[in-house]
């Protein structure tokens, strides 16, 4: 039976772990990921991975739960990132991007004093 310390651990790292899900989940709905950094979530998921392997390592059970599940979903992101984004590129380089906004089209209006 884990003690208090350990729940705590436990709790903490999914939380945090688990703050991931909602731009998991919007990556996946809208294919849009111009606004995701690339080296910052491939960073990211390096040192996630670094902290599993010390977890492992120590056989710290928090450590380790929080961090495969971190690492999981910021390898989603990375891949989400590299695959959308690559796809994203090759329909603009067609042709078959996003239209420009009407509104981006017109010219400001003019005020006259």
């Amino acid at each position: 039976m884990p003690d208090t310390l350990d729940l705590i651990g436990y709790a903490a790292g999914l939380l945090t772990s688990l703050a991931y899900v909602p731009q998991v989940v919007r990556l996946w709905r809208t294919r849009s990921v111009a606004d995701i950094s690339l080296p910052t979530f491939c960073l990211l998921t390096v040192g996630i991975g670094l902290w599993l392997l010390y977890g492992m390592g120590r056989e710290a059970g928090p450590v380790i739960v929080a961090n495969a599940v971190g690492m999981l979903l910021t390898l989603a992101i990375v891949v989400m990132k590299l695959w959308f984004g690559r796809h994203s590129a090759q329909a603009t380089d067609e042709g078959i991007g996003h239209p420009v906004r009407q509104d981006a089209a017109k010219p400001p209006l003019r005020r006259d004093a």
